[in-house]
């Protein structure tokens, strides 16, 4: 029944093909359309073109491929594909093209293989994952790409299916060798702790002595430097009031409000420093400067009798 149904599906694409070409004049390249399925087989397929060419020998192919897509059918994959390319293959035997009957025959055949491929390397796959993540891996990532690669798979994208796939199981023997690699820093530095503890122990002890006093020698020609800087702003400050007193009151080149609003600013800066100076003077030292000092009071003891 379902032979038959495909010879007359066959038979209607044959009869439009010739009809097309009969009123257009236009050659179609295949029987089935402009296209033959071997024209977008997955990258791996190559044609063996076989001695017999003949009309029997074409038949007996077409039967092969049919019980071909049997096989994938009772393995619950997708026949889409191979289905429609069994039409143009019935297609090229309505019309004596037995040499393409055989190219797409032969194509049919590798799509099962291929498949059959991809679930035995796809369990393999998934052994290794969880495997792997047994011994605490983190194959997150991996499941993902195995999601992927299922995905295309039932879609008919072999070759896409097959990358995805290889690039999972990559990711997986990169996780581990990740993970081997951190455990064996892991080991490495626990053993040289373990080995060499009294000669960190020293080295620690040395940094403890040695940091402070160079913490504050450091400090000290910081706070030198901040000294030089801020009397010379204030030296530089006093030197240009004593410029606008100049131009203010003896050459008349400025008015008196207008040399009050300069020289407020400075004489607040020049207050600033002065208050700044002691508390680093002091700083430099070793002592703090403090706001409040004690007074001294002297103690008087009274004696009644």
């Amino acid at each position: 029944m379902t032979m038959w149904k495909t010879y007359m599906t066959s038979g209607i694409i044959v009869l439009f093909a010739l009809s097309l070409t009969f009123f257009t004049g236009i050659h179609l390249e295949s029987p089935t359309g402009y296209f033959s399925f071997v024209d977008i087989a997955p990258q791996g397929f190559f044609y063996e073109e076989p001695t017999d060419l003949s009309q029997t020998s074409a038949l007996q192919s077409l039967n092969q491929a049919e019980d071909v897509i049997k096989e994938i059918k009772n393995l619950n994959l997708s026949t889409d594909f191979v289905d429609d390319a069994f039409i143009e293959a019935n297609s090229s035997y309505i019309l004596e093209d037995y040499g393409n009957v055989f190219k797409v025959t032969q194509l049919i055949s590798y799509i099962k293989s291929e498949k059959i491929e991809f679930l035995d390397q796809i369990q393999l796959v998934k052994n290794k994952e969880q495997e792997y993540m047994g011994e605490g891996i983190n194959t997150d990532h991996v499941k993902v790409l195995i999601k992927k690669s299922e995905g295309a798979f039932y879609q008919d994208q072999l070759d896409e299916s097959h990358e995805i796939l290889t690039f999972a199981d990559d990711a997986l023997e990169q996780a581990r060798s990740e993970e081997s690699r951190v455990k064996t820093l892991t080991v490495l530095s626990k053993n040289f702790f373990v080995r060499y503890w009294w000669q960190i122990s020293l080295v620690l002890i040395f940094l403890a002595i040695i940091i402070p006093p160079l913490f504050m020698r450091i400090r000290k020609q910081m706070i030198k430097k901040k000294i030089i800087k801020l009397t010379e702003e204030m030296a530089k400050i006093k030197e240009v009031i004593k410029l606008l007193q100049k131009d203010t009151f003896i050459e008349k080149k400025i008015t008196p409000k207008t040399y009050r609003l300069k020289v407020i600013k400075s004489e607040e800066r020049i207050t600033e420093i002065k208050h700044t100076l002691p508390v680093l003077e002091a700083q430099l030292k070793g002592r703090k400067k403090s706001k409040y000092r004690r007074k001294k009071t002297k103690g008087i003891l009274k004696i009644e009798k």
